[in-house]
């Protein structure tokens, strides 16, 4: 099913640069089991669940629509039309369009090519964009914190130290401040030359030395953006922090906070598994 109706033309989406309010017209309104249907709008401040790679929640708020409003508990990502089936449509294919789909129930008071406003919940919003933009931060100091670990040479992270994050993470779950990364140290790490033996023995005082990094780092960092602000929702975006003694960048489609002072002090737990180990975000006290 195609959107020929915008001319298979994406969502223009300004959730990177933190907006919460957008006036949209809706293009068209998609069924969806259980009573539910996805509004699609030419714009959106809706930061959907990513179904490739689903560690963030999507944002949840209101249309107004008509003197109605509806709840929009979620919001999905659409492929010319139709609900996304990661494992058909690759991301990045080429000539697919992306939607931002506003799910909501009764849709009785909507029509194609009706004006609607669009209003995410800001404590939502809050709570998920601090939460991983701790997790960039208790990332990058994961990095630091554990390059004396590998024998081998990797790609390294904007600071310059091996991304062990890259390299590792199996799985992320972002939540309300803070986050819950899992990574694994198989065949493959041990290849490449991370010394899990050391790990293992070392890792009790691990956390302690990440918080300690992550904290530091966000004494210095100046500036956070997400770029570019705005853009087809199948654009390509990159966190950015400016620190006091350069940038660092991150590829990231999800929200974020962009005050540096609105993060509290970051803690950090981790935890050993069978094939690796868990690493906890925390943020305030």
């Amino acid at each position: 099913m195609t959107l020929r109706y915008i001319g298979g033309m994406d969502t223009h989406v300004t959730f990177p640069a933190g907006r919460l309010e957008e006036t949209a017209t809706i293009l068209r309104i998609l069924p969806l089991p259980e009573g539910r249907s996805a509004v699609v709008t030419d714009r959106s401040p809706f930061h959907p669940v990513d179904p490739w790679w689903p560690d963030q929640p999507s944002d949840r708020g209101v249309m107004l629509a008509g003197g109605v409003t509806l709840e929009v508990p979620e919001a999905i990502v659409l492929a010319d039309g139709a609900v996304v089936d990661p494992a058909s449509t690759p991301r990045g294919a080429e000539g697919v369009a992306l939607q931002v789909g506003h799910v909501v129930g009764d849709t009785s008071a909507l029509v194609e090519g009706m004006e609607v406003t669009l209003r995410v919940d800001p404590a939502s919003r809050d709570a998920l964009a601090t939460g991983h933009t701790a997790a960039h931060i208790a990332a990058l100091a994961l990095n630091r914190v554990l390059a004396p670990y590998w024998k081998k040479t990797i790609a390294e992270d904007g600071q310059g130290h091996p991304n062990t994050d890259q390299k590792l993470i199996a799985a992320s779950r972002i939540g309300p401040y803070g986050s819950r990364e899992t990574y694994r140290i198989g065949k493959s790490a041990r290849k490449a030359g991370f010394d899990a033996e050391r790990f293992r023995e070392e890792s009790a005082g691990l956390a302690n030395a990440i918080a300690t990094e992550a904290n530091a780092m966000l004494g210095r960092i100046r500036r956070l953006e997400v770029l570019p602000g705005e853009d087809a929702l199948s654009g390509r975006r990159t966190w950015r922090a400016t620190l006091d003694d350069g940038t660092v960048d991150i590829p990231c489609g999800g929200v974020h906070t962009l005050d540096p002072r609105a993060i509290g002090p970051i803690s950090i737990d981790l935890t050993p598994s069978d094939d690796g180990f868990i690493m906890e975000v925390k943020v305030g006290p």
